[in-house]
């Protein structure tokens, strides 16, 4: 199994032979030594269960020494390295998550006795201003997947991201059905190629039924 993920703070050099080494910066720890293969293929290599381990337990060992037990720092290098539901997540959502906590990072010293609801809503609406509104709610979902777990192993008490409403708001008027006039000017204004896939969608039912006349 190959995880995508970003991959921060290493050191990659090449031997004369072309052989690939890759440390984690400002430590010792080598995450692969004598990779015989082109860049892609060391890539790929990064992303392997037992390279990634070795990654978060170096991470988890960083942060740990940068903020102390007790804040949200510690928290999310916690959460990374040890928690399996993290280990679970989607590729996608996994990015989603690392990208939120990378936007937190200048936080990472603030003690979790200190993170409060309204003081989430500040930061969502900061990162609101700062980003943009569903990176936000991405950010408030990264927290609130971490702090559920946090809250089943007696971390934190409760978690504060519950309750809060989206900073996005959908247009309910974006998937909604064509009214009749609207089919009646694509019909009689669209050019061939706009209106011949416009009613398939219509008889497939993706814009709305079709008309019995």
């Amino acid at each position: 199994m190959v995880v995508r993920v970003k991959l921060k703070g290493l050191k990659i050099t090449r031997n004369k032979a072309g052989r690939y080494y890759v440390y984690v910066r400002g430590t010792k720890r080598c995450l692969v030594s004598n990779f015989d293969g082109d860049r892609n293929a060391l890539i790929e290599r990064l992303g392997e269960i037992d390279v990634m381990t070795v990654y978060n337990a170096t991470r988890k060992q960083e942060l740990n020494r940068a903020y102390a037990e007790g804040t949200l720092g510690a928290l999310v290098a916690w959460f990374k390295a040890d928690c399996p539901t993290y280990a679970k997540l989607s590729d996608a959502t996994r990015k989603d998550y690392d990208k939120a906590f990378e936007w937190l990072e200048s936080g990472f010293d603030c003690p979790l006795d200190l993170i409060t609801t309204p003081e989430l809503y500040d930061l969502r609406d900061r990162c609101t201003k700062e980003k943009w509104p569903r990176f936000a709610d991405k950010m408030i979902s990264a927290l609130s997947s971490m702090f559920t777990q946090a809250v089943k192993r007696r971390k934190i008490p409760t978690n504060p991201c519950f309750g809060m409403d989206k900073a996005h708001k959908a247009d309910p008027n974006s998937n909604r059905e064509w009214f009749g006039p609207e089919w009646d000017f694509v019909r009689n204004n669209a050019p061939m190629e706009v209106l011949i896939p416009c009613m398939i969608a219509r008889y497939a039912g993706w814009r709305g039924k079709p008309s019995s006349g």
